[in-house]
């Protein structure tokens, strides 16, 4: 009997081939491109939320000054400087305009909010310590403002605004 000469050798394939490797490799850039575009969302969410919840609570403070009396509004800058947050995100835009002439809030442009405060607003800088007042508040101080309107830029470009209430 004749033995093959080939029956005895056994060819073990041990690893991947190359094609396998760049198919993993492929599925894992993708994974990855797509897991920093939603954290990524997800960080400019949480900053939005943030200053929602600043403005709104900025708002809440310059609303609690109102005298129901006299129907104006006495907000100081010492009362600004202690209830703005200290510690905003760098690129916070936060603008005020006031009106001593109409119960009525100013309006929003929209238009026209962008990287600074549109006209006849008065920017509001809080960064890394206490609120450097500029003029829309300062003019909060002497009792005539009947009306007030504070936004925010957020980051998916469109404005957040707070009104006074009015009766």
């Amino acid at each position: 009997m004749k033995k093959g000469i080939l029956k005895n050798i056994t060819i073990t394939q041990k690893g991947f081939t190359l094609v396998e490797l760049l198919v993993v490799i492929s599925i894992i850039a993708i994974l990855s491109v797509i897991g920093v575009s939603v954290f990524s969302a997800a960080q400019g969410s949480a900053r939005d939320g943030k200053r929602r919840s600043e403005i709104t609570s900025i708002a809440k403070s310059i609303e609690s000054s109102k005298d129901y009396v006299t129907q104006k509004y006495t907000y100081t800058t010492d009362n600004l400087s202690a209830d703005f947050p200290n510690n905003s995100p760098s690129d916070a835009r936060y603008c005020i305009n006031i009106t001593a002439t109409s119960t009525t809030p100013p309006a929003v442009s929209a238009s026209n909010y962008g990287e600074t405060c549109p006209n006849g607003y008065s920017g509001l800088t809080g960064v890394a310590g206490p609120l450097t007042a500029q003029d829309g508040v300062d003019d909060m101080t002497d009792g005539t403002i009947t009306a007030w309107t504070l936004c925010t830029s957020l980051e998916r470009g469109t404005a957040y605004c707070v009104k006074s209430l009015t009766q």
